[in-house]
């Protein structure tokens, strides 16, 4: 028997793709014939919507020439093809002409172009299913769910490409009677958020709110926000030490630390700070002491990558700074250096003149020289009781103040001898009475500090051309230079339990900020080999923060130090007490070279010996 093995006209026509052919032509034809139908008909089909591929390249063409403002008609059209190399393919100048001469109607091409953009459609579902239908069949290593997210995208390009189309153009008269109206509305409203508010200030000030058609994408990585308190402290470029709330309000742009997921330092710009609002905080401790408040989502960067909070348990490591080489180029007087030390460690600061006590008679005999450097003061040492160590106070030198009057006086009667106004019209002006200007050139007084801001004035000179060592400085019943100096510094009267580092500290060059740990360690700091032959250097005071800074100004030297609490007694009671300790031989080793601690070298020495004499052991650190 025999099978018939062809096929039926009515079955070869389902396998054709959707299409239609007439349509495209007339499409074509008309666009030749009524140029102004351009632009509506480009809105609503492409070249890849014409199913014949000389249909493609001619449409490609006509757009080509309207996008040029040139005339499109079977001619130009015609040429374009030519000077492409392209006019063979669509049929020549015939082909041309019978689209042009067979358009059935000039005013339908609209019509005509919307079936060539729904065959289309219908091609691009039948490609789609083709796409999906062998991707389930061979799926190449991928999941369902990664087939199935496929074939909804590519379902979901073809929907979104008709909606485009379907969008097409509005009329220019309807958008701009909207577009004025929402201008109108927006500069009679007073207020400067115009759409919805995020919640967050600073972005709302950068948006004006979330505004209608704004397309808003928020990306990052997962779990990657890095969120702390806002008195958490940042290391500057300069060893400025400031809070992420001075960072965001008056440092941005500035360079912070960072560390890579190699396990290295470095600097980079924040893109942004933004204020996250009140959200709950933990607080984490360190093996060293060291502690931090951050929310469950800030990363710490452990031995298996950058983690959350949230997934961290007591004992995991976490990276911490071994050594932070950050230095200033800012300096002071030495003097003023080893003052600030001396003063933080053994002073008494909270009466109406500074002391120090000190038992240690080569630190006495420094701290007197230094006090002598500063200038303008004099010592006054306690009278001595027994079991009581030696105390000092400094006051304003009499003979120094004395000396600045003088000079006053001699700069004033300069500047009045030189000048066109008469002793006594400048007291006019100045508005005191001519004695007073007398008494002031002869050193019997000084003016008020708003008489001599107007002498200055009326002068035409700056404070500093009559007064270089400023004007208190040479009046009997002001405070000494020593104590206003430490009011600027933020340490005049403070007890022990709230004196801290000054700023500008943190900002000395190298050499100086050893020379300030040095005196500090020669107060409150201690070297000592235990019994078990083990070298200690340690350091401790009532003052948690004064402790916690000097830990960090150690890790500027690659010196770690550990810091844990104590109790002591004191008067029948027991009082906190915080306490540094320096174990690590090769912290000990830097210490010693870079730092030491004056007035104790012996100490020094000692504990540098027993490390050598050790065997070299890793620390818990």
């Amino acid at each position: 028997m025999n099978i018939p093995t062809t096929r039926s006209a009515e079955t070869e026509k389902l396998k054709l793709p959707p299409q239609a052919v007439e349509a495209e032509q007339a499409v074509l034809g008309g666009l030749m014939l009524n140029n102004p139908l351009i632009d509506e008909v480009t809105s609503l089909v492409d070249a890849e919507d014409f199913y014949r591929n000389d249909h493609r390249v001619i449409f490609r063409a006509i757009c080509a020439l309207s996008l040029q403002n040139e005339p499109v008609d079977v001619v130009t059209v015609s040429e374009w093809l030519e000077n492409t190399g392209e006019l063979n393919t669509v049929g020549g100048l015939a082909y041309l002409g019978s689209l042009a001469q067979n358009t059935p109607n000039t005013a339908n091409v609209s019509a005509y172009a919307r079936i060539v953009r729904e065959r289309a459609i219908l091609r691009g579902l039948i490609n789609a299913a083709n796409t999906i239908a062998g991707q389930a069949y061979n799926p190449e290593g991928r999941s369902p769910g990664e087939v199935l997210d496929h074939a909804e995208q590519v379902i979901f390009d073809i929907a979104q490409r008709d909606e485009q189309k379907r969008a097409g153009f509005m009329p220019i008269k309807s958008l701009l009677k909207q577009t004025i109206d929402r201008v109108e509305e927006l500069f009679s409203s007073n207020n400067s958020v115009t759409g919805v508010s995020t919640g967050f200030v600073d972005l709302d000030e950068m948006t004006s709110g979330l505004q209608r058609a704004d397309l808003i994408v928020v990306a990052g990585r997962p779990s990657m926000g890095k969120c702390v308190a806002y008195d958490s402290e940042l290391v500057m470029e300069d060893g400025a030490v400031v809070t992420i709330e001075e960072v965001m309000h008056k440092h941005r742009g500035r360079p912070v630390g960072t560390v890579s997921d190699s396990f290295k330092l470095g600097t980079a710009i924040p893109c942004d700070y933004v204020d996250d609002g009140v959200k709950p905080v933990f607080e984490v401790t360190t093996r060293l002491g060291k502690r931090i408040e951050t929310t469950l989502t800030h990363p710490f960067l452990t031995v298996s990558g950058w983690k959350p909070l949230a997934e961290l348990k007591e004992g995991d490591v976490v990276a911490v700074p071994r050594h932070l080489p950050v230095f200033g180029t800012k300096t002071m007087r030495e003097c003023e250096v080893k003052l600030l030390a001396y003063l933080i460690g053994d002073g008494g600061l909270t009466g109406n003149t500074a002391r120090f006590t000190s038992s240690n008679p080569q630190i006495a005999s420094e701290f007197r020289a230094s006090v002598t450097d500063f200038g303008g003061l004099s010592l006054t040492e306690s009278e001595k009781r027994k079991s009581f160590a030696p105390s000092w106070s400094m006051v304003a030198d009499r003979e120094s103040v004395i000396a600045n009057r003088r000079e006053f006086a001699a700069r004033l009667d300069a500047n009045l001898n030189s000048s066109t106004q008469t002793a006594q019209a400048v007291a006019h002006a100045v508005g005191v009475a001519p004695a007073s200007v007398s008494n002031w050139r002869h050193a019997r007084q000084v003016p008020s500090d708003q008489i001599f801001k107007k002498l200055c004035t009326v002068l035409q000179v700056k404070p500093s051309q009559l007064a270089p060592s400023g004007l208190s400085a040479a009046r009997k019943n002001s405070r000494n230079p020593l104590a206003n100096w430490l009011q600027q510094h933020g340490l005049m009267g403070k007890g022990a339990a709230h004196k801290t580092i000054p700023h500008a500290v943190f900002c000395l060059q190298r050499r100086q900020l050893a020379i300030f740990l040095n005196r500090l360690f020669a107060t409150d700091g201690w070297a000592t080999v235990l019994s078990s032959g083990q070298a200690q250097i340690g350091y401790a005071s009532i003052n948690e923060t004064l402790v916690r800074q000097v830990q960090h100004l150690l890790l500027r030297f690659g010196v770690l130090a550990s810091l844990r609490q104590r109790w002591v007694k004191y008067r029948d009671a027991r009082h906190p007490s915080w306490q540094l300790d320096i174990t690590h031989a090769e912290s000990i080793l830097t210490f010693a070279d870079e730092i030491g601690m004056f007035g104790k070298e012996a100490s020094i020495k000692a504990v540098t010996q027993a490390v050598a004499a050790r065997k070299r052991k890793n620390n818990t650190d």
